[in-house]
């Protein structure tokens, strides 16, 4: 008996854990501290039925002529499937709303496991631009989920002149 007792609140304990560790809030590098390119990072948690808890981060960054957003699945618990569909969206002038950007760059998987990632890169073209990047996913068929980074405004190389929202 006791020994059931101690794997009860042993398994307690770690879950525990891992719903403190999904709940922390995640730095984000600020614009103003990263004058070479952009860096942005957040995450998500789902619970579901199957997939008891996934944790999915976004992040955005930039240098070098190019812009590139990455979906990564940090925590799934229990066997699931996790379909994501990661998008690069751009425009010439600002927009609030990715539907009134241009999607230039698309990737999907069908199943990102735990630790995983996925990206869309685009070059800058040389050019001055609002860019944003969007993250949507489902676990084992349940309901969608999205995940969006700031509008940042890029120089042609990638380098942040500010970000927007």
């Amino acid at each position: 008996m006791k020994t059931k007792s101690k794997l009860l609140c042993a398994a307690l304990a770690a879950l525990c854990m891992i719903f403190a560790i999904a709940l922390m809030p995640v730095a984000a590098a600020r614009a103003d501290d990263r004058p070479a390119g952009a860096e942005y990072s957040r995450s998500a948690v789902s619970a579901d039925e199957r997939g008891i808890l996934t944790i999915m981060n976004i992040s955005l960054t930039s240098g070098s002529g190019s812009v590139t957003v990455t979906a990564t699945n940090q925590l799934t618990i229990f066997p699931a499937t996790v379909l994501v569909r990661v998008e690069l969206y751009r425009s010439q002038e600002y927009c609030p709303d990715y539907r009134d950007m241009r999607c230039v760059s698309t990737k999907s998987i069908g199943d990102l496991d735990m630790g995983n990632s996925i990206s869309a890169s685009y070059s800058t073209s040389g050019e001055q631009m609002y860019w944003m990047g969007r993250v949507m996913y489902t676990v084992d068929g349940g309901a969608a989920q999205e995940l969006f980074t700031p509008v940042y405004i890029l120089d042609g190389d990638g380098n942040v002149l500010g970000q927007v929202a």
